[in-house]
């Protein structure tokens, strides 16, 4: 009788241990996730913060101006346009194009973890992508093809039922 006790004891160990070992598994796919989600974080706020600069450092800016006028001769599509159509110099369209880049880093977070977010922050969120006209409307469809697939596809979607009349 001894020996049936002591294999019901290695039986419910060995039940025990596969527990904890789906408990361990579990915990790892979420750190994994959530690392996932720190470095994409990281990620946008640094090229936000460098952007930003491109836009508030005055020496950064007229630097990178007389630089892309030498390198390159004429804007790219996005700022030619912002010359083009609404009036801006090379110096302006640069500062909006940077600008509205580092709005768009926030947007793909938003797109990226918008399963994590309440319905409230979900209709802030498609708000703010709904109110974007005029500078902004032409720096996002002059640029669209460059940008993340996902979060454009996201913010069509979000712009077709503006355009129709629906708020979410």
């Amino acid at each position: 009788m001894g020996g049936d006790l002591w294999e019901a004891i290695g039986a419910i160990g060995e039940a025990f241990s596969a527990i904890g070992l789906f408990f361990v598994l579990v915990q790892v796919r979420h750190a994994r996730a959530e690392v996932q989600r720190s470095i994409s974080e990281n990620r946008a706020s640094a090229a936000t913060q460098l952007m930003l600069n491109r836009i508030t450092n005055e020496s950064v800016r007229r630097m990178y101006s007389k630089g892309n006028a030498a390198l390159q001769g004429r804007l790219d599509v996005p700022r030619q346009a912002m010359v083009d159509k609404a009036g801006l110099s090379g110096e302006e369209a640069d500062m909006a194009f940077f600008d509205q880049l580092a709005w768009w880093q926030h947007v793909c977070q938003i797109v990226r973890f918008r399963h994590d977010l309440s319905p409230a922050e979900m209709l802030e969120a498609d708000t703010g992508i709904r109110g974007i006209y005029s500078l902004p409307r032409l720096w996002y469809e002059t640029t669209k093809p460059t940008l993340n697939p996902d979060a454009v596809r996201y913010v069509d979607d979000v712009l077709a039922r503006s355009d129709r009349g629906a708020t979410h």
